[in-house]
């Protein structure tokens, strides 16, 4: 049998170019010198004083962790701890990575939610992390046991927005079900629901000593809510009390709503409208509670300032005499008027949220705002940060200064503040603002050159650093001219721009087209580049230089000639050419010897015109030393690719066999072969010398955008619309890998000149570098694992659907309940935070393996027992005593099983156990089955009781935990099989007695280590406050 052949593997080595991805938040770090972003599926740090890239928290840090072959998702949440401990993420496939901030540590990844994470929370105490989730769900972490605690269902549509209160006691969310809920964490249910809103609840937060929650929605009003404190609440139960009533009717702006007298938060009369009807999307507290930030989804950012309680008093006072001036002015009023006039008087002396808070300014961009964050604020003095859409992040300060107004306040004129705004910090250079469309390598694979929406840039490939920036318009295809020193960038609106990369100069801008420049290809002499156009015209230029005036003789007449050359064309197409010299013009046949520097100006001129009958889509030339074999493959709308003789422009080959227009095609090194890419999903490999297709392949889900040869070889990679980019081998027609490359459209590859690696950009804004590696890729393999993987990933989503359909039912069946009661539904709030993932399946089966391994070892040691007794029976005392001497057993015992290296079944059991994660145990204990559950028992048993009893402490004390937490995750899941077996209750008691007697001796080990510490802590705080003389 022959074996396959193998290849090397090309492996994401980095990305960069991107500032801030549109789909994440922005987060800030405690002391506001830096803010945290996305780099699509990285964490980038900024720093905010110089704009430069600090620290990546890489994805790459979870390789070997998490499934290599896992699909990877863009961020799609950033939260920091408190005093900036930990940091937490979450994606797009409902997965939470956490990480120790300052030590730059990947710690662990968390997988409960069943879609993308939304929103994150830390606890003051940074033990546990609070997510929300697109799938309705609240899942609350611990992050010292790494585990997920439960999780709370009540919200109908996704959570927006997450707040601990009371110390971490109580949880605060809000939804797109326009509902605002408080949870219990201790009871895991929810205590209060506030239906005030009309529109769904983007978002929520809560000041610093809790006693004022702010909302924003999708109306122009912010809403605020009042801390009751526990008098305030008493007082009031008691006066509905004698009222004969426990709730009352607060009316609000809203109209009438239900408030129930004993909940801890009351809503404020008099919310504020926003200045501008576009919906809020942020809203937050600065960290020292002065400010309030409501970010719109649009392009405006508003800025409110906490009144003092002197401030707010004044506004109040003000508010209540002009309401009695109006009052005074009505002509018909009664006596019942008046005593209704004097209770409404006395009910709004109650300050209002419109006291509260005053309007301070507003800032509004250019560009749709992503998120925002405040950095460092004073009384004076505020610098809040801004992410985009558009790839970029802006500091903006705002100075506060409080006008001294005494005679103003005598005279009862208004205090106003003396405000500046001002943008003092741009970060935009490190990225495109919109997709990255073309992407080129410099002749020695040291610089990257990319092109899209507005800009080039020049990149340098070591240290991942944006060299230049040139202003471009829409650029559709670039390339270096030879020698690296100058480029050119084609546009849509059909202009050619040639740049000095070493100035940024714009050396020549030439209208070159009528429509959209769609590819560049430079010829292998680096003489002159060809330039194909949806004006159905190939053009080929040539490189100039143009020396400077002689002054001695600067009168003197210049020579032109010009000269003109027969051209054929086929049916299809025609040819014309011409050429001409300018003043004092030398052709520069080798551009990368002067690059212009001996006192000339590196130009290109228009020599030749190639018309077509359909729109050009894309030029290539062969890799021919000679110009007389040079050939040009012309790819068009109308599906086909046409072969010319470069030299003449005569007709050679004509491709056809795309249902779908040919978007990108390259030729092998040795010309012997071409590749098409299509949109039409297929890739077709063709021969160079009788134009035969020699295979016809389905490449890609969705559009093929790209295809590059690997130089040297015959593999080539393909790039299309469904984020793949897939490694072929073309002469055995077949792939050898298939990578997961962005997110969204993958638009250009370009290969360096070695092999060694290649660049992509896409949809996502950001540049991948992809290096090939020393681990050897076996095609059949690679085949499986895909074919694994994308079974697993049907699995999950079933399952996600049954759940979805579960779900729908029950509110279904609620609904039909309560009727017009509009009551929630009557399900559990509370749940398991589990999710079955691929590694969780792979999980359980180890564990169900290491049973079978471990039970089939007990059998044969006590079949070895049973003979070795049987053995010494039989044996005389001769035989005994001989065997004593030479130190050898009557039996041999059985030979050690390997996969077990060399532990005994119940070492073997706690290892397998121990080494499964946190976050992955109570899944993978919820997949066994009850027979395999079962059989779990008896080892907890050896491991809890038995050592007690013979007084093996140290087995005892290393795996107490880990049975615990087993045995009571199987009782949770099976409680119901287990209590009827009847062979397990002796099991179960002894269990039941030696768990409390453990977790009793681990409750006392903790206490005193804990009461050490603070010693420890308290000895050290002296120590440190002592002074010196």
């Amino acid at each position: 049998m022959a074996s396959s052949k193998t290849y090397l593997r090309y492996a994401h080595q980095d990305s960069f170019g991107v500032v801030a991805a549109h789909d994440c938040n922005i987060v800030a770090d405690a002391k506001g010198a830096h803010v945290l972003t996305s780099g699509v599926q990285d964490v980038l740090v900024w720093n905010l004083q110089s704009g430069e890239l600090v620290h990546k928290f890489r994805d790459a840090d979870t390789a070997g962790r998490a499934d290599p072959y896992a699909v990877s998702r863009e961020l799609s949440a950033l939260a920091l701890g408190p005093e900036d401990r930990y940091l937490a993420t979450g994606d797009g496939a409902g997965t939470i990575k956490l990480w120790a901030y300052k030590d730059k540590n990947f710690l662990v990844a968390l997988n409960g939610h069943r879609s993308a994470v939304t929103t994150l929370c830390f606890s003051a105490d940074n033990a546990r992390l609070a997510s929300g989730s697109r799938d309705t769900d609240i899942i609350l972490w611990d992050l010292v046991a790494q585990v997920g605690l439960f999780r709370l269902r009540g919200h109908k549509q996704e959570v927006t927005d997450l707040r601990f209160l009371k110390g971490g006691a109580q949880l605060l969310s809000s939804s797109k079900d326009m509902l605002l809920k408080t949870w219990d964490l201790e009871t895991q249910h929810c205590v209060d629901t506030f239906v005030g809103h009309r529109s769904p609840v983007w978002s929520v937060d809560v000041n610093r000593d809790e006693t004022r929650i702010v909302t924003a929605s999708s109306d122009q009003q912010l809403r605020g809510f009042a801390h009751v404190s526990d008098e305030q609440r008493d007082a009031e139960l008691k006066r509905l009390e004698d009222a004969g009533a426990l709730s009352s009717v607060q009316t609000g702006d809203s109209g009438n709503k239900p408030f129930d007298a004993s909940s801890s938060w009351r809503l404020l009369e008099g919310s504020i409208t926003r200045g501008t009807a576009e919906r809020a999307h942020t809203i937050r507290f600065s960290p020292n509670g002065q400010l309030i930030g409501c970010q719109t989804a649009g392009k405006t950012l508003e800025i409110f300032c906490m009144r003092s309680p002197e401030e707010v008093n004044k506004k109040m006072k003000r508010r209540l005499r002009r309401l009695k001036e109006k009052k005074k002015k009505k002509e018909d009023g009664s006596n019942d008027a008046s005593d209704e006039a004097e209770n409404d008087g006395a009910q709004d002396e109650v300050p209002q949220f419109a006291d509260e808070v005053e309007s301070l300014a507003q800032i509004r961009t250019d560009h749709r705002m992503r998120s925002f964050a405040f950095t460092r604020v004073s009384a004076h003095k505020a610098e809040i940060v801004v992410s985009y859409n558009t790839n970029q992040l802006e500091l903006y300060t705002l100075n506060i200064q409080q006008a001294a107004g005494e005679d103003q306040e005598q005279s009862g004129q208004k205090r106003k503040r003396q405000l500046s705004l001002q943008r003092t910090r741009e970060i935009e250079l490190q990225g495109h603002r919109n997709d990255v469309r073309a992407v080129a390598l410099s002749g020695d694979d040291s610089l990257v050159l990319t092109a899209g929406n507005g800009a080039a840039k020049l990149w340098n490939v070591k240290t991942r650093s944006c060299i230049r920036t040139f202003r471009s318009g829409y650029s559709l295809c670039c390339a270096f001219v030879p020698g690296d020193m100058h480029a050119i960038v084609g546009t849509r609106s059909g202009h050619l721009i040639m740049f000095n990369l070493a100035s940024g100069e714009v050396l020549s801008d030439v209208a070159a087209h009528d429509d959209a420049v769609w590819s560049i290809d430079v010829r292998p002499d680096g003489k002159g580049f060809v330039t194909g156009s949806a004006d159905k015209q190939v053009k080929f230029w040539e490189f100039e230089l143009v020396g400077a005036e002689d002054p001695a003789d600067d009168t003197a007449s210049v020579a032109s000639s010009s000269s003109s050359s027969s051209s054929s064309s086929s049916s299809s197409s025609g040819a014309s050419s011409d050429s001409s010299a300018g003043n004092k013009r030398k052709k520069a046949s080798a551009p990368a010897a002067n690059g212009g520097s001996d006192g000339g100006k590196l130009e290109f001129v228009h020599t030749r015109t190639l018309k077509m009958n359909e729109d050009v889509m894309g030029v290539k030339y062969s890799h021919h030393g000679s110009s007389a074999r040079l050939i040009l493959a012309v790819a068009l709308l109308d599906c086909t690719v046409k072969v010319f003789f470069e030299d003449s422009l005569k007709f050679a080959l004509s491709l056809y066999g795309h249902k779908l227009p040919v978007l990108s095609m390259d030729i092998s090194d040795d010309n012997a072969l071409i590749a098409t890419a299509s949109a039409d999903k297929n890739v077709k490999v063709w021969g160079l010398d009788f134009g035969d297709c020699h295979k016809s392949f389905f490449a890609h889900d969705a559009s093929v955008m790209c295809v590059r040869f690997i130089p040297r070889t015959h593999y080539m990679l393909t790039a299309g619309k469904d984020q793949r980019i897939r490694y072929w081998d073309a002469d055995k027609f077949e792939m050898i890998l298939s990578l997961e490359a962005h997110i969204g459209e993958v638009w250009s590859l370009a290969v360096a000149s070695d092999g060694s690696y290649f660049v992509s950009s896409g949809h996502d804004k950001a540049l991948r570098v992809w290096e090939r590696t020393n681990d050897i890729v076996f095609p059949d393999e690679e085949r499986e694992k895909e074919l694994e993987q994308q079974f697993d990933a049907k699995l999950l989503a079933d399952r996600k659907a049954d759940t979805s359909t579960v779900q729908a039912v029950r509110e279904a069946d609620a609904g039909d309940e309560d009727g017009a009661d509009g009551a929630e539904q009557t399900g559990p709030e509370s749940a398991a935070a589990t999710k079955r993932t691929t590694e969780s399946l792979r999980v359980g089966e180890r564990l169900m393996e290491a049973l079978d391994i471990a039970d089939e070892r007990r059998e044969v040691l006590k079949a070895h027992e049973v003979t070795l007794k049987a053995a010494r029976k039989k044996a005389t005392k001769e035989e005994l005593a001989k065997a004593e001497k030479r130190g050898e057993p009557l039996v041999h015992p059985p030979p050690p099983n390997p996969l077990m290296l060399g532990r005994d079944p119940i070492a073997y059991v706690m290892h397998t156990l121990r080494s499964i994660k946190s976050s992955e145990l109570d899944e993978a204990l919820m997949l066994q089955p009850f027979s395999y559950a079962v059989r779990v028992f008896p080892y907890l048993h050896e491991v809890l009781v038995a050592p007690r009893q013979e007084g093996h402490l140290l087995r005892q004390s290393t795996n107490t935990e880990v049975a615990v937490k087993v045995a009571v995750a199987l009782l949770r899941v099976h409680f119901k099989q287990i209590v009827a077996t009847q062979n397990l209750r002796p099991t179960l008691v002894e269990l039941r007695g030696a768990i409390r007697e453990q977790l009793s001796v681990l409750q006392d080990q903790v206490g005193t280590n804990m009461a050490a510490l603070r010693a420890l802590k308290s000895q050290v705080a002296s120590n440190s406050s002592k002074g010196f003389a």
